[in-house]
């Protein structure tokens, strides 16, 4: 019988159900995901970019100072101690010629540079931040120039810092990765227990309201649903209650019916052909007799034959439910 309702091969409601708030979950996860990927790698961005302004002008402060009384040897000792910063990939300090007086990375002392903004000999007054790119065309670090001033305001000499964004980078992957894992991990969970819930909420009662329905089409209205809650599903239950109560009082006044109407006209069948026979003894007493009971005989017999008819067609039906089921 419930092949009759659900067609082989299709899913369950459950499951549609389950299937639908899991893609929707997925959606909003989804969003919330890359909402977070967003303003954090907006926030690092951000952080870095500060990181670098902030440590130009602190060395700014320090290569000034050391430059004025033309200790460079603790202008090194502290540009060194610098790249050991994990975003600090290089630091260089120049003088006025762009003679490189203190370094850590590839430019070598006592060479001119080739680097930036210093390398085409253009004055410099302000900082300024230039954003490098790889061979890929994907930014790969920041470049810091500023100016070096003494304590009158006159360039004495130049600062380039490169900041590297490879950190960044890392941490934003390993970030998509775990959002990704935590994505997948929710998801399959979600997914399960969407899906208890909703044949616990759902699925459950639908079956019991199937075997009730087909108890029903067999000519059984005793079973009942279980109440369990006023939502609903609890409200579908007391109404498919009231509904099957109806349904078995009507189909017991039918049967009585029937079964009234059957006994009537076997009685009125078995007077008529008793009432004929009379007739056919006192025919001379009155022609209008004869006829009533004709007539009365004729109507039994009809009612006889739609009784019949109906009862047939019941043991029809029935016998086709049974068939059904059994197939099913």
């Amino acid at each position: 019988m419930r092949n009759l309702i659900t067609k082989k091969g299709s899913f369950s409601l459950t499951f549609r159900i389950s299937l639908a708030i899991t893609v929707l979950m997925i959606l909003l996860m989804f969003a919330v995901g890359f909402s977070i990927y967003m303003k954090d790698a907006k926030t690092y961005y951000e952080s870095v970019k500060n990181h670098g302004w902030t440590t130009v002008k602190t060395v700014r402060a320090f290569a000034a100072r050391h430059m004025q009384i033309d200790n460079y040897q603790s202008l090194s000792k502290i540009i060194k101690s610098i790249t050991e910063d994990t975003y600090i990939r290089q630091a260089t300090v120049v003088n006025a010629t762009r003679t490189v007086v203190a370094h850590a990375g590839p430019q070598v002392r006592g060479q001119v540079i080739d680097t930036g903004p210093i390398s085409d000999g253009t004055e410099i007054a302000e900082p300024v931040m230039q954003l490098l790119k790889n061979k890929k065309g994907d930014g790969s670090s920041f470049a810091f120039t500023a100016p070096i001033e003494d304590e009158s305001g006159q360039v004495i000499g130049y600062l380039y810092l490169v900041e590297d964004l490879g950190p960044m980078e890392r941490h934003l992957r390993q970030l998509g990765y775990d959002l990704l894992k935590y994505f997948l991990l929710a998801v399959f969970a979600g997914l399960i227990v969407t899906r208890l819930i909703i044949i616990r909420a759902v699925g459950k009662p639908i079956k019991e309201i199937i075997g009730v329905t087909e108890k029903i089409a067999l000519g059984d209205f005793t079973g009942r649903l279980k109440i369990s809650s006023t939502d609903e599903i609890g409200k579908l239950a007391y109404a498919f209650n009231v509904m099957s109560d109806r349904i078995g009082i009507l189909f017991e006044l039918i049967r009585s019916s029937v079964g009234e109407v059957a006994y009537a006209s076997n009685i009125i069948d078995q007077c008529s052909v008793k009432a004929g026979l009379d007739q056919g003894i006192n025919s001379d007493k009155s022609s209008n007799i004869n006829i009533d009971l004709k007539e009365i005989n004729a109507n039994a017999r009809q009612i006889s034959r739609n009784v019949n008819k109906l009862l047939s067609l019941t043991k029809q039906f029935n016998t086709d439910i049974n068939a059904k089921g059994e197939e099913l």
